[in-house]
């Protein structure tokens, strides 16, 4: 399974310009990798849509409040993922002027 760290590493690596992202990984917490993108000047803009079997009302709040875009929850449905990445892409194209 995909770990953290590797996923810390790619993003600074690769630059993407969104991110999925689970809050449960092997080695820490998908709250711990949201907060390290946040405060990394060269990740904090990168979009998170987080994407979880958790529907804890508390949780959803704190994880939007730190930074995430989105919360999906599992089974997430091939529409409504497709519609949370086409949001993010309109919102991206205002800001920026580009896909």
């Amino acid at each position: 399974s995909y770990c953290g760290q590797e996923g810390l590493d790619d993003i600074d690596r690769e630059k993407p310009h969104m991110i999925l992202l689970d809050l449960h990984l092997p080695d820490m917490t998908g709250m711990q990798v949201l907060q390290q993108l946040k405060l990394d000047p060269e990740t904090a803009s990168i979009p998170v849509i987080i994407v979880s079997a958790d529907a804890i009302t508390s949780q959803i709040s704190e994880v939007l409040a730190a930074g995430a875009v989105r919360y999906l929850t599992k089974p997430v449905s091939v529409s409504e993922l497709l519609a949370a990445l086409d949001a993010e892409l309109e919102d991206a194209e205002t800001r920026y002027g580009e896909p």
